[in-house]
């Protein structure tokens, strides 16, 4: 049986090395000081093989700043991508895609937080084969 547990642990400790803080959950915005890395959602498919017993995580990993320019989400969206670039004897990261989302309704500058604080957010998404 494969351990969701340690594959999240690990992708904790390998998030835990960016110079950004990293959490799993938030309720709100306002609890964090920004910029911050969340991990988000966790998409899980089985992926047996004939041999092997396999899943396939959809991982997605948000970024947050306030920094007045997009030069601090790129940059930590560059960051996320090379710590999440590893592998294991039966692990493998592919990484989909990278969204840096920006509020069209304020003609494509930042969103707004309910307090008024404007933020940029990056979306990264991973795909992690695990086997045993």
């Amino acid at each position: 049986m494969i351990d969701l547990l340690e594959i999240q642990k690990m992708i904790f400790e390998k998030m835990s090395q960016l110079e950004y803080p990293v959490v799993d959950e938030f309720t709100t915005y306002q609890e964090a000081t920004m910029p911050y890395v969340e991990l988000s959602s966790l998409y899980i498919n089985k992926n047996d093989t004939k041999n092997t017993d396999g899943i396939v995580v959809d991982q997605y990993v948000n970024a947050y700043s306030a920094y007045k320019g997009k030069k601090e989400i790129l940059e930590m969206a560059q960051a996320i991508s090379d710590v999440m670039d590893f592998s294991t004897d039966n692990l493998y990261i592919k990484q989909l895609t990278t969204t840096i989302s920006m509020d069209s309704d304020t003609k494509g500058t930042l969103f707004s937080d309910d307090t008024g604080n404007d933020y940029y957010q990056a979306v990264l998404i991973f795909k992690i084969f695990v086997y045993n």
